[in-house]
């Protein structure tokens, strides 16, 4: 059990060297043309989408990650992405036999362009040979500073704005859901508290939230995702990323 913890970990840690060391940290001289002003925009950033596959003993790990040229960008996501990969790996791997079929990690991302602000939205799935696989989204949203940046720096005053959020949140997915809705499911994954919004992006006119399955309605419904315009709560947002 030790030598395939040993190997899992090489392994993640070579590929980190290869896809980051090896080609994202190439970007430094780009990073630093490519920093913005506090009033810029990331309309006109190239994206490259830089993927590997991998089999180790007992899994097969896909992970995706962005190639912006700017370091900071680069190194958050690249570090964040291979830790998940490796928690799961360490998380699941204890027990497993190299010859079992192997379990599956991927993790991949979609990209929302804001005002002055770029968004990663990630979802991290796995398989492991249960009833259904499951699936995590993780967002990753940074000024024009490339700093990232939580609800604190959306809203005036995140926790007023959760309250007022909430239960047009709730009105929205409800009418999303249809029959999947159900009540209680939905005021609990909706309750006005940062852990529960905490995966949102921001687009040049909104923010969207969105929720992993099982938070606001059973798995069969995937994971669910809203967005509300600026302009109908725009006393509740800062005006940085919203004009």
């Amino acid at each position: 059990m030790q030598q395939q913890s040993i190997k899992t970990s090489i392994g993640i840690l070579v590929l980190f060297s290869l896809l980051v060391i090896g080609g994202l940290f190439l970007g430094k001289k780009q990073h630093e043309q490519k920093e913005l002003s506090s009033s810029a925009s990331f309309e006109n950033i190239n994206i490259e989408k830089v993927s590997s596959s991998k089999t180790y003993p007992g899994f097969e790990i896909t992970l995706s990650y962005p190639k912006t040229g700017i370091v900071a960008i680069d190194t958050i996501i690249a570090n964040s992405v291979n830790e998940s990969a490796q928690a799961f790996m360490d998380d699941v791997g204890s027990e497993r036999l190299p010859e079992e079929k192997a379990y599956t990690f991927n993790a991949n991302f979609d990209t929302y362009i804001g005002l002055r602000t770029i968004t990663f939205v990630y979802t991290f799935s796995d398989y492991t040979y249960g009833a259904h696989g499951n699936h995590v989204v993780k967002t990753f949203t940074f000024d024009s500073q490339n700093r990232l940046i939580t609800l604190e720096g959306v809203f005036v005053d995140v926790d007023t704005a959760l309250v007022t959020l909430a239960p047009y949140v709730a009105d929205i997915l409800k009418l999303k859901l249809e029959d999947m809705f159900d009540n209680d499911w939905v005021k609990d994954g909706t309750t006005p508290t940062q852990i529960n919004y905490s995966s949102f992006y921001l687009t040049k006119d909104s923010v969207g939230f969105i929720f992993d399955p099982y938070q606001v309605a059973p798995y069969a419904a995937g994971i669910s995702e809203i967005e509300i315009p600026f302009s109908k709560y725009k006393e509740l947002f800062k005006n940085t990323y919203t004009q």
